[in-house]
């Protein structure tokens, strides 16, 4: 557990993420340079907290409180969520098989069941990351535990949540949401991370 590092999880999810989508390719609702645009904010989420304490161990950065990088945290944090529904599949820009009880899905098989259960798999390690990442770390006890699950529930919750707004409003809206929002916070969390680097303990 002492050699948790940023890199390795952030490699391991995205060449997951990739080879899961090959499953969907020749789907026409799939956008490979939405989810690569996505992807690049969400590296921008979970680095940035680690440029001013110099560390890539989520453990030690979820414990950060109050210092300069705590609104980078904070940043980083809400960045993290608003690509959620992009990582988990949850928009048909995204979705290889299709959004979960949506139009266009593909009809129920071996296929679809296996792919549905590969996508699952992903889901406790985007938001299980995201937990460590930005919430102080507790014990083993199971008190802790449930504490945990509670917070990957509510992140996954809100993943939802964004998903379902987005996919009501359309594919227009959705691109237009990450090209003028999600792209533009990332450069503003990098902007600050920078800025608390500058400003921080030498």
């Amino acid at each position: 557990t002492a050699d948790r590092n940023l890199l390795v999880a952030a490699m391991a999810l995205v060449g997951s993420s990739w080879l899961l989508w090959t499953w969907g390719w020749s789907r026409g609702e799939v956008e490979p340079r939405l989810m690569l645009t996505v992807q690049l904010c969400w590296l921008v989420a979970i680095l940035v907290p680690a440029i001013e304490p110099q560390t890539l161990k989520p453990q030690t950065l979820g414990n950060i409180q109050l210092n300069p990088a705590l609104p980078v945290k904070v940043a980083s944090g809400l960045l993290y969520l608003l690509c959620l529904p992009a990582l988990l599949h949850l928009i048909p820009e995204s979705a290889p098989q299709g959004v979960p009880g949506g139009a266009g899905r593909r009809p129920p098989g071996l296929e679809g069941t296996g792919f549905s259960a590969l996508r699952l798999f992903l889901w406790l390690p985007y938001c299980g990351l995201f937990v460590s990442l930005f919430f102080p770390t507790g014990g083993d006890d199971p008190l802790e535990l449930l504490r945990y699950l509670g917070l990957v529930a509510g992140a996954a919750a809100v993943g939802v949540a964004i998903a379902v707004n987005l996919i009501y409003r359309g594919a227009v809206f959705t691109s237009r949401f990450v090209n003028l929002v999600v792209v533009p916070f990332a450069w503003i969390t990098l902007g600050l991370g920078v800025v608390a680097a500058a400003i921080g303990p030498r």
